[in-house]
């Protein structure tokens, strides 16, 4: 069995025992609360669609709690006009649980899953924790020291480092230009 109720301004399709993150309303953790929009219900009788409510019909819940959301940044920005404005937002919101849906009574509460208990770890036999201690008792000595890289010298902080000048390009030698002709003169 479900409903489609409206609350806040937006749909919620809605079974007994569900727990849904709806728009603010009041109330405190523990009261109950009527939906009374209720747009369509489909139960062992069929589908109901309302023009535009269901008749008769009411979906109750339970508030579990009231929060807000993550929170959210707002920023606007005029580029050239020295216009910014920064702003938060924590969108409010009430918890609630679905208890009934006309007629439909939830029996139970819902029963959250219990984490699996990890069974104790096996210890192992003193004969196979022997050769791990004879490993540790092994001089440090052993290990060849590893050869150490000069260190890169450091930029100062917030400056980019600067680029390496360019080697001079390698100038080709002259050739010598071959002598020019004699202009021959002009006839007149």
């Amino acid at each position: 069995m479900y409903a489609v109720i409206e609350t806040g301004g937006k749909q919620y399709r809605v079974q007994v025992g569900d727990e849904l993150f709806i728009e603010r309303i009041e109330g405190y953790a523990g009261e109950r609360i009527a939906f009374g929009k209720v747009l369509a219900i489909s139960d062992d009788s069929g589908f109901r669609a309302g023009t535009p409510l269901v008749e008769g019909v009411e979906v109750e819940a339970e508030v579990l709690k009231q929060g807000k959301g993550a929170k959210i940044v707002v920023f606007t920005y005029k580029a050239k006009k020295n216009e910014k404005t920064k702003q938060g937002h924590r969108q409010p919101y009430t918890r609630v649980r679905i208890v009934r849906i006309g007629d439909a009574v939830m029996t139970e509460k819902p029963v959250k899953a219990a984490k699996a208990e990890k069974a104790p770890k096996a210890e192992k036999p003193v004969a196979e924790a022997a050769p791990k201690a004879e490993k540790a008792a092994k001089p440090a000595a052993a290990k060849a020291p590893k050869a150490e890289k000069p260190a890169a010298p450091k930029a100062a902080k917030g400056v980019a480092p600067k680029p390496a000048p360019k080697a001079p390009k390698a100038e080709k030698p002259a050739e010598p230009k071959a002598p020019k002709a004699p202009k021959a003169p002009k006839a007149e």
